[in-house]
């Protein structure tokens, strides 16, 4: 029997570079990307575990059956000095790979999504030309991965003489899909079939088209927790972007990973407990769901139940905070728009001002203001609260820091029907002012630029100001703009 292809081939130099998704996996201590294109599929070892034909060495750790055909699967920690996991964790999973008519199954503790790598980003760190290493290449560490060891699955399959041939798969140069074996679906069926991820997400398993798949990261820090009622439950800060976390499944907690989706340069992470496996899925997989107000359909997979197929334009309709992710494209200087030194003149600031998101929260009133300095939304502790009822400023700890908090100050003369429970945690301008936390009632929304309908008005002695007017579910509120930044300023 001859190796499946050559290990060492390399891709062609005058291929356009552009991402490709990879998995990503752990092996005890090793993290390890695989080039999406060779995983057909990650599967529970059974509770009996996997058949093991006798060996005396090598890498072969036993059989599992793949809907009737055997599938070598080899245990990269007996073969490489790779630490084992520590007893009691997670259920080890296979990764069912394959090459030309060739497959084989490797042992992993975790299955922890998928990244795009850019081929000119992966070096080559192992120079001497020795056939009997596995890893040659790495991708660098990013923001939430560490480096990974690139794994070739022709050069694997090489090196531990260890596969199974499927003839099925000699004419078929697409991963074969989850819901069935490729033998059975037809060619046309394979040249529809969009490649998803599967996360599951409370008590389903949902579908995510693997082209609107950025990113899989761990949660970042929560900077601003969403009120229930919407699809989005938190606002953080990914590589420099404002990044709105979604639960489609509205669980009590926030989840550990977050998958982030992009569409037409706006971004939405994605909560979700587990990323399982890929899976092929063409349209007539699906059941539609016309009513739903996030799926495509529902597809019914054998081996893991029903997928719920996220629709990723529903999604973004769903989910207006996506705007705040939006990068502004640097707009060159408009003639008159600049007043004496290069400052921008009060028309431009106004109109930078009113073209910005704004956070909706209650104190004596309901008001409206720029998020440009928030840093954070908390809730306040008890003893925070008696010493802001008194009436006086009062401290709390943020992050091993001593942060004052103090109350808004009421602009029609009265005090709140409620106490302050929360406080807004600003950063005046300029920076190296502290942090402050003005105490609110509650947080209501986080209002897009583009569903805020802004006005100045003028308003007898009480001078100009500005009004936003927000529509919601057939209703309008309207509610009068404060800029926290330069109260804290004020109040710091």
């Amino acid at each position: 029997m001859t190796p499946p292809g050559s290990p060492s081939t390399p891709a062609a130099a005058d291929a356009p570079a552009r991402a490709q998704a990879h998995v990503r996996v752990r092996v005890g201590d090793c993290h390890i990307a695989i080039a999406a294109v060779h995983v057909e599929r990650a599967i529970a070892i059974p509770p009996q575990g996997l058949a093991a034909p006798p060996r005396r060495q090598g890498a072969l750790a036993g059989m599992i059956d793949l809907q009737g055909r055997p599938v070598p699967v080899v245990s990269l920690e007996r073969w490489l000095p790779i630490a084992a996991s520590p007893a009691g964790g997670a259920p080890q999973r296979v990764l069912v790979l394959h090459a030309g008519p060739a497959r084989i199954g490797v042992r992993v503790d975790e299955v922890l999504g998928v990244k795009p790598v850019d081929p000119q980003a992966i070096v080559r760190v192992h120079h001497d030309g020795g056939q009997e290493e596995l890893f040659q290449s790495v991708v660098p560490a990013s923001a939430g991965a560490p480096i990974l060891s690139v794994l070739e699955v022709e050069r694997l399959m090489a090196l531990c003489q260890v596969w199974c041939d499927d003839p099925a798969l000699a004419t078929d140069p697409a991963p074969a899909t989850a819901a069935e074996p490729s033998a059975a679906r037809p060619l046309d069926h394979q040249a529809l079939a969009e490649r998803h991820a599967v996360f599951a997400v409370g008590d389903d398993l949902w579908a995510v088209p693997a082209r609107a798949i950025h990113t899989v990261v761990p949660v970042p820090r929560i900077e601003l927790n969403v009120p229930p009622g919407h699809f989005t439950v938190a606002i953080s800060t990914l590589r420099g972007r404002k990044l709105p976390l979604v639960d489609v499944a509205a669980g009590a907690a926030l989840r550990p990973w977050v998958a982030v989706l992009e569409s037409q340069g706006q971004w939405i992470g994605l909560t979700a407990d587990t990323c399982r496996q890929l899976a092929d899925l063409a349209e007539a997989d699906l059941a539609p769901t016309p009513g739903d107000p996030l799926l495509k359909g529902l597809a019914l997979v054998a081996g893991l139940g029903t997928l719920r197929v996220l629709d990723i334009g529903k999604l973004f309709e769903a989910v207006p905070e996506a705007a705040v992710s939006e990068v502004a494209p640097a707009a060159a200087p408009v003639d008159g728009a600049e007043g004496a030194g290069g400052a921008p003149t009060d028309a431009q600031a106004d109109a930078d001002q009113a073209g910005g998101h704004f956070l909706v929260f209650e104190a004596d009133a309901l008001y409206a203001s720029p998020v440009d300095h928030v840093v954070g939304v908390v809730d306040l502790p008890q003893p925070v609260i008696d010493e802001l009822v008194r009436g006086r400023t009062a401290v709390m700890d943020w992050r091993g820091t001593t942060l004052k908090v103090a109350c808004m100050p009421s602009l029609n003369g009265r005090p709140g029907a409620e106490p302050p429970r929360m406080a807004i945690l600003l950063q005046p301008d300029p920076a190296d002012h502290a942090t402050v936390g003005i105490a609110i009632a509650r947080l209501c929304d986080w209002l897009p630029a583009h569903r805020a309908d802004v006005r100045a008005m003028r308003l007898g002695s009480v001078g100009e100001f500005r009004m936003v007017t927000h529509q919601r579910g057939g209703a309008s509120a309207s509610m009068v703009v404060v800029d926290l930044g330069q109260m804290a300023y004020l109040l710091g």
